[in-house]
């Protein structure tokens, strides 16, 4: 039976769609927008493919980073899908940016929880919101301290000593690498899982080694997935084929490793009698969580469930290695490219040389044009999606007035109920906040204080590990410059400037983030007196 079959179904249907339409346009239908057939946000924009006027896409902010919000001429725009998905705001203002995420906690703004991870593990410190997401900050907050990250200096040294030595680099003139990804992610992953998480990995380990695959594989093959583990039934996965039975595979050998070892850390807790409060205020980021777990019923608010400590220790871990890796291979690209930028970042690394050349752990703090870099390569290529800084939604509570610049000077109520999404894309984008936003330009963050870089988010909910981020990218930069110059392979007649627009790009959209697809990179070991 077709709908012509059955006229009155259809105009159920119709009318049930029309009353949503005219729903949303009463919300949102006095901001200028778009109206697509789909919503950029939803599942079936994930699917189907691009369309501007139909289908959006998922990654519509980066597809049309250079004409988006009219050619950026208006700080709030409103997308009402006319047939699936849900209407949002969508802004490209840094100050609007700090009108909304400043004030998230004094006006009761949610994280809309089909924007976050929440489907996959459940409630954690980034997608909670509420009361619930304070007790999760509470917990997790204090493990990133200054203790952590001395230990990630100290890591990253050791790591990127084993790297050099077990690729044959250290040996080496010349070195071309085909691809730098794989290097940066495997070395941010071990990072991570050292520092956070008390796995005694190195290089050439291969901790958790099922019969299919290591941790290492598995995470790695668990990040390129998550985009079809979110929007796919489970049993899919599960069907006889071998692509389908390998994604299964990484994910299944991801939790049980996680699993295990969180059990077995705390029974080792539970031996030990490791619950004092002081080892535990100061404890890795694991240990803390499988000490609230298991506290003793004193003060409930301080405590998190099985499935809690689970999903906070997948978040962070997917979050955490991913978005640092992809932000340093970006850095380093620009710098390949941008020689004049290389040598700026390059003396103010030989400046921290002591006795017999050798660089001491690099802080954040003492190299401020090197932090630069980082940010600047950040906000050009490397945003995160999922409970990150692509899509930074809100949903508000009340009546919520913005202050806008564009078209003109005034004021635009959002609605309550209504979300809006900060495109960071676009906003540091924006040549009326951001000049010339298409050049790579390090020193436009330099003097910025650290709450005013807000590619991590800003206020209260930013970021929870944006400093153990730039600690371990300043780290691996800081070691990479020291030893080795920068170059690319250009292609014949191939011009720097045609080089970066065919190379730093975005990649196949796969993971948590939108990551350069692989960059190839020339290093040649530097003479130091």
């Amino acid at each position: 039976m077709t709908l012509a079959d059955n006229p009155t179904g259809t105009l159920i249907l119709l009318g049930f769609v029309s009353a949503l339409s005219l729903h949303a346009y009463s919300t949102f239908g006095h901001v200028r927008g778009y109206r697509p057939l789909i919503s950029p946000t939803s599942t079936f924009s994930a699917l189907l493919p691009r369309i501007r006027s139909l289908n959006p896409g998922i990654t519509w902010q980066w597809d049309e980073r250079r004409t988006a919000y009219f050619n950026h001429s208006h700080d709030v725009i409103s997308i009402i899908p006319i047939l699936l998905g849900k209407p949002y705001f969508f802004t490209c203002s840094v100050d609007v940016l700090r009108q909304v995420l400043g004030n998230d906690i004094k006006n009761h703004l949610t994280k809309p929880l089909d924007l976050t991870l929440d489907s996959l593990w459940g409630a954690s410190v980034a997608s909670a919101s509420g009361e619930i997401w304070r007790r999760h900050r509470r917990i997790v907050g204090p493990a990133f301290n200054a203790n952590t990250y001395e230990l990630v200096r100290e890591t990253v040294a050791y790591l990127y000593q084993e790297m050099i030595e077990q690729e044959g680099w250290s040996e080496q003139q010349r070195v071309t690498i085909p691809s730098l990804n794989k290097y940066m992610i495997k070395l941010s992953l071990l990072t991570l899982a050292r520092c956070a998480f008390g796995m005694s990995v190195s290089w050439t380990s291969s901790t958790g080694k099922t019969e299919e695959m290591n941790l290492i594989e598995a995470i790695t093959l668990s990040s390129e997935t998550i985009i079809a583990k979110l929007l796919l039934p489970t049993w899919v996965l599960k069907l006889p084929f071998k692509p389908l039975r390998k994604v299964d595979s990484a994910w299944n050998a991801l939790e049980d490793f996680v699993k295990s070892h969180t059990r077995r850390i705390g029974q080792e807790m539970n031996e030990q009698g490791n619950n004092d409060q002081f080892e535990v205020r100061n404890a890795d980021l694991l240990h803390r969580l499988i000490a609230c777990s298991e506290g003793d019923g004193r003060d409930g608010k301080y405590q998190l469930s099985e499935k809690e400590v689970l999903a906070n220790i997948f978040t962070i871990l997917f979050a955490g290695h991913e978005t640092t890796a992809n932000g340093i291979i970006a850095t380093l690209g620009y710098l390949a490219i941008h020689q004049d930028e290389q040598e700026k970042a390059y003396v103010e690394v030989k400046n921290r040389f002591g006795p017999n050349d050798q660089l001491g752990l690099p802080d954040t703090g003492e190299m401020p044009y090197l932090l630069a870099c980082f940010h600047e390569a950040i906000v050009r290529v490397t945003n995160r999606f999922l409970a990150s800084t692509l899509m930074l939604a809100r949903t508000l509570s009340k009546d919520f007035p913005v202050k806008v610049e564009r078209p003109s000077p005034g004021v635009v109520v959002l609605p309550k109920g209504s979300r809006i999404v900060i495109d960071t894309v676009n906003t540091f984008r924006n040549p009326y906040i951001f000049k010339d936003p298409e050049q790579y330009k390090p020193s436009r963050w330099l003097g910025i204080p650290e709450t005013e870089v807000t590619m991590f988010g800003t206020g209260p909910r930013a970021c929870i590990g944006r400093k153990l981020a730039a600690t371990e990218a300043i780290s691996v930069l800081a070691f990479f410059l020291r030893d080795w110059a920068l170059d690319i392979d250009l292609a014949p007649g191939e011009t720097r400037s045609q080089y970066e627009e065919r190379v730093m790009v975005i990649g196949p959209y796969g993971g948590t983030i939108s990551p350069i697809a692989q960059l190839p990179l020339k290093i040649t070991k530097r003479v130091r007196a």
